[in-house]
């Protein structure tokens, strides 16, 4: 934890970390029993197979997630990597909080994957019509604490607010989505189900346009991040495209807060 507020994230949601890294007091205070915990667990760790530090890829820059202060570069590549593990896919959606870290420049290890993916969400996907997925990404960008909706295979603009709300999208061709067209959308087990609020569009979905695939999204990334033959985010392949970028916001960023438990601006 960090020293003087005794919390785990030392004012981290408004700036930098302020305040000195230190052993939390629940775990001094049981330092015999944590020991021991710690040196069983480190022998089951001698037991994994792969080995944890056990390097899967090299950055050859940091690969950032911002959860709701701007756009996320990590994120974007793991909406790509899912659009292209699903043969047929158009469209990838991955909402922020299903991203909770990004990478570090260098070597990138199976530890390093698991922080920036540690949920065991499954792939899945449904055919949804251009108005529905509209409707998609509208939906989760209204949500006063969502934060950007991270897509590979169309390109949006939103407003910010709060709540943020959509102006334009297209498909990443920059042509605008047919209403009566039918996208096949990848996206996590967790927001095929109805999570962040995706619900209210896709039980509308008839159950045969809807399928959940025996993957993990984590072993996805694993396996795209090992088959890579360049370095992640490298010059020639950057995460966010300098000149067009897939996520444009509209209007001067607004600097607000858009949730009492996240007070840093969403838009920035």
């Amino acid at each position: 934890v960090y020293q003087g507020k005794g919390d785990c994230e030392g004012r981290l949601r408004t700036g930098p970390a302020t305040e000195k890294l230190v052993e939390s007091p629940l775990l001094t205070r049981h330092a015999a029993a944590v020991a021991r915990v710690r040196q069983m667990l480190a022998r089951y760790r001698k037991r994994l197979d792969p080995q944890p530090d056990s390097v899967v890829a090299r950055a050859a820059r940091a690969c950032p997630h911002i959860r709701r202060g701007g756009l996320s570069p990590m994120g974007l590549y793991v909406a790509d990597v899912l659009r292209r593990a699903v043969p047929g896919a158009h469209v990838a959606l991955v909402n922020s909080g299903g991203v909770r870290g990004g990478l570090g420049k260098g070597r990138v290890t199976y530890a390093d994957v698991y922080r920036v993916f540690p949920f065991d969400n499954r792939v899945s996907y449904a055919d949804v019509t251009g108005r529905q997925l509209r409707h998609m990404v509208a939906g989760y960008l209204g949500r006063a604490h969502s934060g950007f909706l991270l897509a590979s295979g169309i390109r949006y603009e939103l407003r910010c607010g709060p709540p943020m709300s959509l102006v334009k999208i297209t498909d990443d061709q920059g042509k605008r989505l047919v209403d009566t067209k039918i996208y096949r959308v990848v996206l996590s087990d967790f927001l095929l189900e109805g999570g962040d609020g995706f619900g209210r569009v896709l039980k509308n979905v008839p159950a045969g346009r809807k399928k959940i695939l025996e993957v993990l999204v984590r072993d996805v990334l694993l396996r795209a991040l090992k088959q890579l033959k360049h370095p992640l985010n490298d010059a020639k392949h950057p995460l966010v495209s300098p000149t067009n970028p897939r996520i444009r916001v509209v209007g001067p960023p607004c600097g607000k807060v858009h949730h009492k438990r996240s007070p840093r601006p969403v838009c920035r």
